[in-house]
């Protein structure tokens, strides 16, 4: 990657994240007939982490405030500033949060603003619940994006397939997700992998 590409990229991320948090309300994911969609807001309490998040903003942006302006009002409007920028971050990361879709030849995955890619159903070699079970793939060819880090299943692809991340795109065979129902989620990839093949 061009060196220069890095500026473009964070730049992209910081603009979709505005997207994301002021103007996607109203944006549904659009599924074809044969579409099906897993969510993974849930998994792992995802909202009830962000829910947590957005009520700690809530009282430090405040609190944070009243404290620091009876001190130094400047320091007081730049640490709310940097407060509520956080906490747009964080909104806009949450509204990225769009379903894993499968159908009947690719699964499409998009975890917020951190990681996109399309795989080939026929480049799927297998779909399993722990990391424990991706044989034969290096730490260096997997990428979790599980809810603390616990992914509840993996897909693993027959060879290293590319994804986009915000500052780089990498090619990955190994993907750790949080899916709310990971069992039919296996279930479907495994019926529409052996269709696709």
């Amino acid at each position: 990657m061009v060196f220069k590409e890095v500026p473009v990229r964070m730049m992209a991320t910081e603009l979709s994240v505005w997207y994301y948090a002021l103007f996607s309300w109203r944006k549904k994911t659009a599924l074809k007939t044969n579409d099906v969609a897993f969510s993974y807001h849930n998994a792992g309490g995802y909202m009830n982490m962000m829910l947590g998040f957005t009520l700690t903003f809530l009282v430090e942006i405040v609190g944070i405030y009243l404290l620091l302006s009876q001190w130094n009002v400047v320091a007081a409007i730049v640490v709310t500033t940097l407060s509520v920028y956080a906490a747009v971050w964080l909104l806009g990361d949450a509204r990225a949060m769009r379903p894993i879709v499968v159908d009947e030849s690719t699964m499409w995955l998009e975890c917020g603003i951190q990681m996109e890619t399309i795989i080939p159903l026929d480049e799927i070699e297998t779909v399993v619940f722990s990391d424990a079970e991706v044989r034969g793939i290096d730490d260096a060819e997997r990428l979790s994006y599980g809810t603390f880090y616990h992914a509840g299943a993996w897909i693993a692809a027959k060879q290293p397939v590319e994804v986009r991340t915000p500052l780089d795109t990498k090619r990955v065979r190994a993907f750790g997700i949080s899916v709310d129902d990971p069992k039919a989620f296996a279930a479907l990839a495994e019926e529409r992998i052996g269709v696709a093949e």
